[in-house]
């Protein structure tokens, strides 16, 4: 039977709906060579009794989507956006039609009435309709005195004027839209002031002045602004400064939008744009940007803006930093050996001869690709073969990552031959990648006849682990040893090696010591993520040593601890576990049971 059947693979994240842009929050084109085009594991065994130990999300760095930012705007063809339309005409009245006067004479219409007229002729594509009707509006709030609906009036009034054609502009429509966003600032409410002055800075950008662009937003009050606003203000502010020669600053507003909203496409060229232009280099930096927008789920802009530098800065001395966030992005988009050839291959040797300083770390992640690796079970004995990636951490960490995922290329191709070498290189490279570890194991165990018959590569690999845990243990590394202890405790599980307890090759010794390791861990960081998974797993070693006793509590633990994960199916099944113990349990355990199930059905309620 195929691996390929037994790995269970993250579904894809489901794309983020494109959200409308807040009305009044208006964007700068960038130039047309730069407006963004539209672009387009495996748990190898079958689950056992108790579901495998998952590490905490930051041990693993597991790339998420962000939920919750607004999508980039798209620019229409003109330089700047044209007015969005707002409501429909009012119910009852006959609505201006393209072509036809807004007000048909002899008629009286308030100004909330005229304004809707005003935005049905706009949405007519009536710029002339709307431009009048909306210029009638603001004369009829300026008789009603409405302070409000004048303001409102007069800010649509100058959104018309701006969307007009540049042709069209005349330096009297410019004077007249510049007199009505004065009139909406002054009269308006807080949130149209904003709106008001972030349009008067853009139709300053629209006429080349962007040092008045830039004076304008400095005076926007951003705690007026909703949050979805923030982003394009920011990017507003940023593209003026950028105009105006303020570079710095500039990057900053670009970042600043990025930090909120990473899928915000334009700020993250408007940022790489400064990076790329700055003297001396910033490599660093641009490494460092590119791997936030992979951390957050933005493949296809971090993947650009890498491919972008790398052709740029070939020839820098750490442009190798670039090239290790483009591995992560081969981890991240689990690049097979098929798309890497046919993909990723060809600018990388192109790549390779442009820039000798990255030549052999290019050579190495071919190599590895291509499979021809040796097994290795000392720790740290691939540092060698894989030079061009140790021993920084910046290196070793994302090659490993790299080498585990290859790894299972080969695996679900039925080559395990491949894959125990991969697995081995990425746990010798770097020692805390203890899933790769584990791989290892399980290939000498699966194909213990054609890959070791007499035991000796697990044997010296278990050894390797041990010793390995020990280091930490010196370090008072107390992640690593957690690390290290779920990895021994998983492996003498698939070995049946349940206990006894003091036996330091027993799942029930290695369980109970990553609960302490896990404990001091917590006294350092009330923060690091619960662990209710060891629980289990030691519920279920009390149970083969036989105290049902202790298997109760550590499952009812374990049930309380899914609960604060806010997970409550998963604490259901832990509390049935300790449920299917009754014959054992006392009557403050079933009140416990009880407390517990009542729990569980409130979170299941909350979440719907």
């Amino acid at each position: 039977m195929s691996r390929s059947s037994k790995v269970r693979t993250k579904p894809s994240p489901t794309p983020i709906p494109r959200v409308r842009r807040p009305a009044g929050a208006i964007l700068v084109r960038t130039p047309a060579s730069q407006v963004p085009v539209k672009q387009p594991e495996k748990v190898r065994p079958p689950a056992p009794a108790v579901p495998p130990y998952r590490f905490p999300a930051r041990d693993f760095k597991k790339i998420r989507p962000t939920a919750t930012a607004i999508p980039p705007y798209r620019f229409p063809a003109k330089d700047f956006e044209k007015v969005r339309p707002l409501a429909t005409a009012v119910p009852g009245t006959k609505p201006a039609t393209a072509g036809v006067s807004a007000a048909p004479a002899g008629a009286k219409y308030g100004s909330a009435d005229l304004l809707r007229q005003g935005g049905y002729a706009q949405a007519q594509g009536d710029l002339a309709a709307a431009k009048s009707v909306f210029n009638d509006a603001r004369q009829a709030a300026k008789t009603e005195k409405t302070t409000g609906l004048e303001a409102q009036a007069a800010l649509q009034y100058a959104r018309t004027i701006q969307s007009l054609e540049t042709s069209q502009l005349t330096k009297e429509n410019v004077a007249e839209a510049k007199t009505a966003y004065a009139d909406a600032i002054r009269l308006g409410t807080p949130q149209q002031r904003v709106h008001a002055q972030n349009d008067l800075a853009i139709l300053s950008l629209r006429q080349g002045d962007p040092q008045q662009a830039v004076a304008m937003l400095r005076r926007v009050d951003v705690g007026a602004l909703e949050p979805g606003e923030r982003s394009l203000y920011a990017y507003n502010y940023g593209r003026a400064l950028e105009l105006s020669g303020n570079r710095p600053e500039a990057y900053q507003k670009y970042t600043q939008v990025l930090e909120q909203n990473p899928e915000f496409d334009l700020a993250s060229e408007g940022a790489f744009r400064l990076l790329r232009a700055s003297r001396p280099a910033r490599v660093g930096e641009a490494a460092r940007l590119a791997e936030m927008l992979l951390a957050r789920g933005q493949q296809e802009s971090a993947v650009r803006e890498l491919r972008r530098a790398l052709e740029i800065w070939a020839a820098e001395p750490d442009a190798q930093r670039l090239l290790a966030v483009l591995v992560r992005y081969f981890v991240a988009a689990r690049i097979d050996p098929r798309q890497f050839r046919k993909n990723e291959w060809p600018a990388l040797r192109s790549l390779s001869e442009r820039g000798p300083r990255l030549a052999p770390a290019i050579k190495q992640i071919a190599t590895a690709y291509e499979g021809k690796v040796p097994t290795f079970v000392e720790r740290g004995s691939a540092r060698g073969f894989f030079n061009a990636w140790s021993p920084e951490s910046w290196k070793s960490e994302p090659f490993s990552r790299l080498l585990k995922t290859i790894g299972d290329s080969y695996d679900r191709a039925e080559q395990p031959r491949q894959a125990l070498a991969l697995y081995s290189g990425a746990w010798s490279l770097d020692p805390t990648n203890t899933e790769a570890a584990l791989y290892v194991a399980l290939i000498l165990r699966d194909h213990a006849q054609g890959l070791d018959p007499g035991g000796r590569l697990l044997s010296r690999m278990t050894e390797s682990v041990f010793e390995e845990k020990g280091i930490a243990y010196q370090k008072q590394d107390w992640l690593n040893i957690l690390r290290q202890h779920v990895l021994l405790a998983t492996l003498f599980e698939k070995e049946g090696k349940w206990g006894p307890r003091g036996n330091p090759r027993s799942a029930i010794f290695q369980w109970t010591n990553a609960l302490r390791a896990d404990d001091r861990i917590r006294q350092r960081d009330p923060n690091f993520p619960l662990s209710p998974a060891i629980y289990l797993h030691l519920g279920e070693c009390h149970m083969r040593v036989g105290d049902p006793d202790l298997a109760w509590n550590a499952y009812a633990k374990a049930s309380y601890a899914f609960l604060k994960s806010s997970k409550p199916e998963d604490a259901a099944a832990a509390l049935e576990r300790a449920r299917s113990l009754a014959k054992f349990m006392t009557p403050q355990q079933l009140e416990t049971v009880r407390t517990l199930e009542n729990a569980i059905a409130r979170a299941r309620r909350a979440s719907g």
